[in-house]
């Protein structure tokens, strides 16, 4: 995964974060 996306998702606190 791009580090930026796992950035922003982290940002966000969101379910997205649980995929990385």
């Amino acid at each position: 995964m791009d580090s930026k996306k796992a950035r922003s998702t982290v940002k966000q606190g969101r379910g997205k974060v649980s995929m990385d």
